[in-house]
């Protein structure tokens, strides 16, 4: 029985017949599948077991501007007043050289308690510290990281975000350096925050001094303004003069009175300390491992192995064995 090489360009491929095809060599399919199952999942018992913990976070913006995401501020115990950084960015600062760095200048969680290492330990990269250099290994270890163990996932229809962390064998240092991340974030987004608390009062501070001169010197114009003409209700021209000086006036008073308010605003803001993200869920060490799934892993080797058996078998028979 013959396959044909090209189906569809002349000749249809005849089920029944690739069916009794393949029949024919069962036992060779079946030596094939079972030996690609069987090396598979072996390879899968090789393969170092990835652990990934989670933290999950939750942006603090406006309440107006919360809608669906008010419950669950709500539920975490958190008062929604502050706007932080746009939450797009947040991936971007814990892939950043300043988060890293420090990530992989600490010492970390070994396999056993009381136990510590590095991430260089962690990901053999001690002998090309030596061969090539710290910063080398450094830059290698950074693109680790952002590669394959540190995720970063924002779920759009409620905005809840998901720092993820993946690192072989040891389950305690994945949800060490998802907390740590957490915290780092936590830490970085209040410092711009409070940052940005102070731009703000410095600003409404000097803005409020140059409007309090402008209002002093339009009320000095309408003082001399008055002691010079007495009798200006008597004149057209004068009474329009007036209401031009007294208007000025009001418009800086009114512009003083918004400043001042915003700036005790500002004031209080600085002498709070108010979180800009609420942890909803700390991450805990997992106890499962997420890879290697042998399960796929089998499924794989017998398809692999039935590859090879149909290659095999086209050969034997191209070559009338």
């Amino acid at each position: 029985m013959n396959i044909p090489e090209h189906p569809g360009s002349g000749n249809e491929v005849d089920l029944g017949a690739l069916v009794k095809w393949v029949w024919v060599r069962r036992l060779s399919f079946a030596v094939f599948v079972l030996l690609g199952g069987f090396l598979f999942a072996s390879y899968s018992y090789i393969v170092p077991k990835q652990y990934t913990a989670h933290v999950l976070l939750l942006p603090k913006i406006p309440v107006q501007k919360a809608g669906i995401l008010g419950p669950l501020a709500s539920l975490a115990g958190a008062t929604m007043s502050l706007e932080g950084v746009d939450e797009e960015l947040y991936g971007r600062i814990l892939h950043s050289n300043l988060i890293l760095n420090r990530v992989v200048a600490r010492r970390w969680p070994g396999d056993s308690p009381g136990d510590s290492l590095s991430l260089f330990d962690l990901f053999g990269l001690n002998d090309m510290a030596d061969e090539r250099g710290s910063d080398y290994a450094g830059n290698v270890l950074k693109d680790i990281l952002r590669v394959q163990v540190v995720k970063f996932d924002r779920d759009p229809m409620n905005g809840v975000m998901k720092i993820q962390t993946t690192v072989p064998e040891n389950p305690v240092l994945a949800a060490s350096l998802a907390n740590y991340l957490a915290d780092e974030l936590e830490a970085y987004n209040s410092s711009l925050n409070n940052q940005r608390k102070y731009q703000l009062r410095d600003f409404l501070e000097t803005r409020l001094v140059e409007i309090q001169a402008k209002l002093e010197e339009a009320e000095a114009d309408i003082t001399r303004f008055l002691q010079n003409n007495e009798r200006y209700s008597s004149s057209p021209k004068l009474l329009q003069r007036y209401g031009e000086l007294d208007r000025e006036v009001q418009a800086y008073r009114s512009i003083w009175l918004q400043l001042r308010s915003k700036l005790e605003n500002a004031n209080i803001d600085v002498n709070e300390e108010i979180d800009s993200i609420n942890i909803l869920d700390r991450a805990t060490p997992p106890f499962y491992r997420s890879a290697p799934k042998r399960r796929i892993y089998l499924i794989t080797g017998f398809f692999v192995g039935f590859l090879f058996a149909v290659v095999f078998g086209k050969l034997r028979q191209l070559y009338g064995r």
